[in-house]
């Protein structure tokens, strides 16, 4: 082979690796970019953000918690706000729910209060210390008040119930101290003679009693003595 050969044959090669470098990062590019505006973020729910503001769900149930989005601003400052979610299932189980209050004399707006504050009406939320469906009851507080399902609606919400009523009993219809201990258990509220310390408390019994209206509505049914 000629030296002529041989530097047409290399000026090929050349051109070959020069394209297959170009095509390389044409498509790191491209997947890249993609990559971006498909997964923007993933919260601490495990919820990943998609391009259309809608979330998937990638560790079982939506958390009834908001979820943190990030924004970018004009000065390309990454910024947090607040996006609260809203629980779409809130009338599915009105009928259960009336049953409840009406069985155990316990106000409806109370138990849905509760219900929406602890899992926006979601029957299959799981916390991660281990609460269960609709009023996230503990194994052990299903089992103290006969629940054995806590993933059917009906037995979690009659649960829930029984035992926000045992709670109001016990602290004579106090609202935020039942909220409270419905929270942080009854313990927690007769340690501090009140509501607990605990900023997660705090905020639980201000939300639940924003949305039960408590200067407008009845602990208990009239009927109760």
């Amino acid at each position: 082979m000629t030296q002529y050969q041989l530097n047409k044959q290399k000026m090929r090669y050349q051109k070959k690796f020069k394209m297959l470098g170009l095509l390389f990062s044409l498509l790191t590019t491209l997947f890249v970019n993609v990559g971006a505006s498909a997964f923007d973020l993933i919260t601490p729910s495990g919820i990943k953000k998609i391009p259309n503001n809608k979330y998937l769900i990638i560790n079982g149930s939506q958390s009834n918690k908001p979820q943190k989005k990030v924004n970018i601003n004009q000065n390309g400052i990454k910024k947090r706000t607040t996006m609260v979610s809203s629980c779409i299932r809130k009338n599915r189980y009105n009928t259960i729910i009336n049953e409840a209050s009406r069985q155990y004399n316990v106000n409806k707006q109370l138990i849905q209060a509760i219900i929406s504050t602890e899992s926006c009406f979601n029957p299959n939320a799981v916390s991660p210390k281990g609460a269960q469906g609709l009023m996230q009851l503990m194994p052990f507080t299903a089992k103290r008040f006969g629940v054995n399902d806590s993933f059917d609606p009906a037995q979690n919400i009659i649960g829930g119930v029984k035992y926000l009523r045992f709670l109001l009993k016990r602290f004579r219809g106090e609202a935020s101290l039942a909220i409270a201990a419905y929270n942080a258990g009854e313990g927690a509220v007769d340690h501090y003679a009140g509501i607990p310390p605990y900023k997660e408390t705090r905020n639980y019994v201000k939300k639940v009693l924003a949305l039960f209206g408590q200067k407008n509505k009845q602990i208990f049914k009239k009927s109760e003595k």
